[in-house]
């Protein structure tokens, strides 16, 4: 899609069935040839949840590269039961709403930074991990 200024930019609503432990994001931001004189904006992805929720996760991206973020989309706390030696303690304790819509914000930095002249989501897919 198509950048022209700062804001927020709709990735879509997803589809993605529980239980999902990640949520992983493959962009491209390409920027004008004058970003090395600058610097890029800020990036967040937001989501939102099936109950009503939003998570904001600040992200980094190199500009004009093939990137990927991995978000955990729940509280982020809940993310050292993973280290249980036990799968079954992974996904316990809270809920767990899935989510439901993605958007990207772009936000300069300050007067110095320059925006993407696109945003590139080539891939937004739910990963479940597993021992098996």
């Amino acid at each position: 899609m198509k950048v022209s200024e700062s804001g927020i930019y709709d990735v879509g609503n997803v589809d993605w069935t529980a239980p999902y432990d990640f949520i992983r994001l493959e962009v491209r931001f390409p920027y004008p040839r004058r970003w090395k004189l600058t610097k890029p904006s800020a990036v967040s992805v937001l989501l939102y949840l099936s109950d009503g929720s939003l998570k904001v996760v600040p992200a980094r991206f190199a500009p004009n590269e093939n990137a990927e973020i991995w978000i955990y989309p729940w509280d982020d706390t809940q993310l050292s039961r993973y280290f249980e030696p036990d799968p079954q303690q992974w996904r316990s304790g809270s809920s767990r709403p899935t989510v439901a819509h993605l958007k990207i914000k772009l936000e300069p930095f300050d007067e110095l930074s320059v925006l993407p002249s696109a945003i590139e989501v080539r891939k937004a897919e739910a990963v479940s991990i597993n021992l098996e």
